[in-house]
């Protein structure tokens, strides 16, 4: 008898539970399958809800994905200036245009006198070197009957190979003898490789530059294209010679290669103290030069971005609230039509 009162007792307990989970499944399945009637009910409303979701969330998916492979292709080949290196340039680069215009009247050119400056009074660095660019769409290179327009022409000290991404692939680069003699030889890219040598070896070969005569001394890797611009289509020549034929006073751009990322901060002040003192820049003024690193363009990048980002996430938001707003009243509509079935 006992027995028999502790089992109906166990039932007690255990029914109730029981009768929960059974009234919670009728619940479910009777709410989805109102949802699906309505769903079906009102199809082309259905449609263009379920498609405005759509389209909203692979806008956001697609942008995410963009913006993340374009910072990889920036960090990459734009902003990728070399192991622990940062640049001193007239101009500080990636910044606002008022910033930049104000600068133009204010700053002024890196020459061969400043470059010599920091190489002598600048402790601690690993490797500095020093480059000019002659871009115009004049310049061009020619061997025989061939010819190759659109060359980038600078002028370089033997240091730069230690510090940009420039490789040797065949030959050698420009040396120390070379830019004390001011020797007329240079160092070329696949491009102009691929235009005058496609079968034979370009080394020691003479070809006009400008229409002045330079001997290849080597072949650099291919460093292939940055949004479609090819990035072999290069000369470099001493920078002694470059002064000598091109331009007697050049504007270059000092590289200055720390040993680690810590001597980065510590270089890039020792710097801006020097080029203040050399020019006398008062402490109230700003700098009259740029130090550039790889930093300083990310970050403007990520600024960029940022903004890009932001509008997304409020266009998505405002497809979501409306698709939320149209089912919100589809499954009202329903319910309301549910309920008048059940009680006339």
């Amino acid at each position: 008898m006992a027995e028999l009162i502790q089992t109906q007792a166990l039932l007690r307990r255990v029914r109730p539970k029981a009768e929960r989970r059974v009234g919670l499944w009728v619940t479910s399945r009777e709410g989805f399958w109102i949802a699906f009637e309505a769903l079906r009910t009102h199809k082309l409303r259905s449609f263009l809800t379920l498609l405005g979701v759509v389209i909203a969330t692979t806008t956001l998916i697609v942008v995410m994905s963009i913006i993340n492979g374009m910072n990889l292709y920036i960090a990459d080949h734009i902003a990728n200036l070399g192991a622990n290196v940062f640049i001193v340039h007239q101009f500080k680069w990636a910044q606002g245009y008022e910033a930049w215009l104000k600068a133009r009247r204010r700053n002024q050119p890196i020459r061969i006198e400043d470059f010599d400056f920091l190489r002598d009074n600048l402790k601690g660095y690993k490797s500095i070197g020093a480059e000019a660019w002659m871009n115009s769409s004049d310049n061009y290179a020619r061997y025989k009957e061939r010819t190759v327009y659109e060359v980038e022409i600078s002028g370089e000290t033997p240091s730069m190979i230690d510090i940009g991404q420039t490789k040797v692939a065949a030959g050698r680069y420009i040396n120390d003898g070379d830019y004390t003699h001011e020797s007329m030889v240079c160092f070329v890219g696949q491009d102009v490789v691929n235009a005058f040598f496609p079968n034979v070896d370009p080394l020691d070969k003479e070809i006009q530059i400008n229409g002045i005569p330079f001997r290849i001394i080597g072949v650099a890797e291919k460093l292939g294209s940055m949004f479609g611009q090819s990035q072999d289509n290069f000369v470099h020549v001493p920078l002694t010679a470059f002064q000598k034929v091109f331009r007697n006073r050049p504007s270059l751009a000092v590289h200055v290669q720390a040993s680690n990322s810590q001597q980065m901060s510590v270089l890039e002040d020792e710097t801006r103290a020097l080029m203040r003192g050399r020019r006398h820049t008062p402490y109230s003024e700003d700098d009259t030069f740029g130090i550039n690193a790889s930093e300083t363009i990310m970050e403007s990048w990520h600024q960029l971005t940022a903004s890009i980002f932001a509008v997304t996430i409020g266009i998505v938001a405002v497809f979501m609230v409306v698709g939320g707003i149209v089912i919100m009243n589809i499954m009202l509509a329903s319910v309301r039509a549910h309920a008048r079935d059940w009680h006339p």
